[in-house]
């Protein structure tokens, strides 16, 4: 019996029409050689373009992380001075953190300039 359901389902499959299968190189009908030329340099204009956007995206990251940091180091100095103008004394405290944030600022990426 289990021989009998195996090769009924190898008869049926092999009798069922199969689909013919379409020649790629053909293309599909109606469309022409420059529709797939145009579709493929539009696909890539949005791919320069998503590109593009990536690395603006990341330039403003780094912008934004390097004002932050200017900003701290701004506060940072404008304590220490205010504080000095106030006592007429030398803040080991306030000095170092206005030295710190100064560092930070240094070390970061916008820091640097593009030649």
């Amino acid at each position: 019996m289990k021989r009998f359901v195996q090769f009924s389902a190898l008869i049926f499959c092999t009798l069922t029409p199969a689909a013919p299968q379409e020649n790629f190189t053909r293309g599909y009908p109606g469309q022409s050689l420059d529709y797939f030329m145009r579709e493929f340099m539009y696909r890539e204009s949005g791919n320069r373009v998503e590109e593009e956007f990536e690395r603006r995206q990341a330039a403003q990251k780094v912008e934004r992380q390097f004002v932050v940091k200017a900003n701290r180091f701004t506060k940072a100095w404008e304590n220490f001075v205010r504080e000095y103008n106030a006592k007429r004394a030398f803040n080991v405290k306030t000095a170092r953190e206005a030295s710190k944030a100064f560092h930070e600022l240094e070390k970061s990426e916008g820091w640097r300039t593009r030649p």
